[in-house]
């Protein structure tokens, strides 16, 4: 019998006074079908290390050019779902109060996630750290959840689940590592370009009633602790409240309520340790 990888391949036929050399004939076959099948393994594995690498590179290169934190997830989950055959796919993201997970894209089912809950997303995001679940539950496929980190906090997961054949490995589990990492960079990288066309807009709204140059000197004078304070601008158009008024008004009425609301909104600024300046 010639037999390799605990399969029969064969056998070599021969007279009954030949038994040696046939089965030496029948190892030396074995032993070139074993060399053949770790060949084709180590091509298999080269192919596979080669779609991965090209789907990184071109994820990269692609998520370079993109500044919207949506478009980022869409492309990640997308990528995940497709390259690794995967029946869920869902990118989670910290809301501003940090109080929730919540899907910013997703391919079936995603719900918010109370971070007082428990779960693997919660647990990736609690460690930083990817995991690898071979079997989420009898007759269910494998699970891999990657942290979106920003240093050594995690920010937001990256969960991919298999269809009940599918068992992954460490190989998918790099894989969506390196998704994770690349979209972690990418999303941080459209967020700051959020923030700085916010930050513009604000500008450019409150230059409209002070000038550049005071702007610019009230923010040179905070200091580095109080520049990461929230900065609330009450703008108070006395103007508006004269127009409201009735026009047969006497003076003494219009002012005497212009007076009124001034002291109320400065006695609210005050209370909560705001700069008051008045200008015309």
């Amino acid at each position: 019998a010639i037999a390799s990888g605990g399969e029969s391949l064969g056998t070599v036929v021969g007279p009954a006074d030949a038994i040696g050399p046939m089965e030496r004939v029948a190892r030396l076959v074995a032993h070139l079908a074993d060399r053949e099948q770790e060949k084709l393994a180590l091509a298999a594995e080269t192919l596979g290390r080669y779609k991965e690498l090209t789907l990184l590179y071109d994820m990269s290169s692609s998520l370079s050019r993109v500044l919207d934190v949506d478009e980022v997830a869409e492309k990640i989950v997308a990528e995940a779902h497709r390259f690794l055959r995967a029946s869920e796919a869902a990118l989670y993201l910290l809301d501003r109060r940090g109080e929730m997970l919540r899907p910013c894209s997703s391919i079936g089912h995603a719900a918010p996630i109370a971070l007082d809950g428990v779960g693997m997303e919660l647990r990736a995001l609690r460690s930083a750290q990817a995991e690898l679940i071979e079997e989420i539950a009898p007759g269910l496929g494998s699970a891999i959840v990657a942290p979106l980190r920003s240093g050594d906090a995690a920010f937001g997961v990256l969960r991919v689940l298999g269809d009940p054949a599918s068992r992954w490995t460490a190989g998918e589990l790099k894989l969506v590592t390196s998704l994770a990492e690349n979209a972690a960079s990418a999303i941080s990288h459209a967020m700051l370009h959020r923030d700085q066309l916010r930050q513009q807009a604000l500008r450019n709204q409150i230059e409209r009633f002070v000038s550049p140059s005071l702007l610019e000197a009230a923010l040179e004078d905070l200091g580095e602790q109080a520049r990461k304070r929230p900065l609330i601008v009450v703008y108070f158009d006395v103007s508006e409240l004269s127009r409201s008024m009735d026009q047969r008004a006497a003076a003494e009425q219009v002012l005497g309520a212009m007076l009124t609301a001034t002291c109320a909104a400065i006695d609210v600024l005050l209370a909560h340790g705001a700069t008051v300046s008045t200008a015309q």
